[in-house]
C-alpha cells in the first residue's frame, strides 16, 4: 500500500530541506480532512486525492525542468456537514486556524514562502477558515500562500478569483463527471470520487457496490 508521504518533504532528511530552503521553490500543500465517504470509500479519500493532485502537479513542473516540493499531507479539519457520522473528525474553527498558522510559520522558517494549498473538501466553514488563516499568515510573515479554488466556489465566499491568496483552477470539468438524478452536484462519495480513487488508489478501495 502506497504511503501518502511518498515523494513529500516527510521522506527527505533535514539537510536536503536546508539546502532547498530560500531558493524560492514552491511548496504544494495537500490539505484535507478525515470524514465518511459512503460505505465503499475510505475515510481518507479526500487526502488521498489531494495528495494525488499534488504529485501530478509536481511531475508536470519537473517535466519542465522546474523544482517543486510537497509538504507533509495535513488531514484534520472541519466536518460540520458530515460530523454526525462516526469517524468524521471535526476541529474547532479556532483550532484549525491556529494549527495552519503554525504550519505556515514553520514553512517560512524553513525558507519556503510560496505555498499552494490543495483542498477538495467542500465544507463551507472549513474553506472559510483556510482562507482566513492564509490571509493572516501572508500578512504576518510576508508570505505568498494561495488556495486552489474552483470558479463556481468563489461566490460562496464573496471572492472574485483575482485575490492574491487565491489560485483559480481553470480546468474544465464537464457536468457528465457528476451524474445525478436530483439536480444537485454529485460531488461527495459519488461517481467522480469513486472513479478517482479507482484510478489512483485502487488497493485502498473498501468495497464497490
Amino acid at each position: 500500500m502506497e504511503s501518502i508521504f511518498s515523494e513529500t518533504m516527510a521522506n527527505m532528511n533535514w539537510k536536503e530541506i536546508e539546502l532547498l530552503g530560500n531558493q524560492d521553490i514552491p511548496v504544494l500543500f495537500p490539505l484535507e480532512v478525515i470524514e465518511e465517504h459512503g460505505p465503499h470509500l475510505p475515510l481518507a479519500t479526500d487526502i488521498y486525492l489531494s495528495y494525488a493532485v499534488c504529485r501530478r502537479i509536481k511531475k508536470e513542473i519537473e517535466s519542465l525542468n522546474g523544482k517543486c516540493l510537497i509538504a507533509p499531507p495535513y488531514y484534520w479539519g472541519i466536518n460540520n456537514c458530515t460530523g454526525a457520522f462516526p469517524e468524521s473528525f471535526c476541529l474547532k474553527e479556532e483550532t484549525l486556524k491556529s494549527v495552519l498558522g503554525d504550519i505556515f510559520e514553520n514553512l517560512s522558517r524553513f525558507g519556503f514562502n510560496r505555498i499552494y494549498c490543495v483542498n477538495q473538501h467542500g465544507d463551507p466553514l472549513h474553506i472559510k477558515t483556510i482562507l482566513d488563516s492564509i490571509k493572516e499568515s501572508n500578512k504576518i510573515h510576508d508570505m505568498n500562500i494561495k488556495l486552489l479554488m474552483e470558479p463556481f466556489d468563489l461566490r460562496n465566499y464573496n471572492q472574485k478569483g483575482d485575490e492574491p491568496y487565491i489560485l483559480l483552477d481553470e480546468a474544465h470539468y464537464p457536468q457528465s463527471l457528476f451524474p445525478t438524478d436530483s439536480g444537485l452536484l454529485n460531488i461527495h462519495a459519488g461517481a467522480f470520487e469513486t472513479a478517482a480513487m479507482e484510478h489512483f488508489f485502487r488497493s485502498h478501495l473498501l468495497h464497490i457496490v
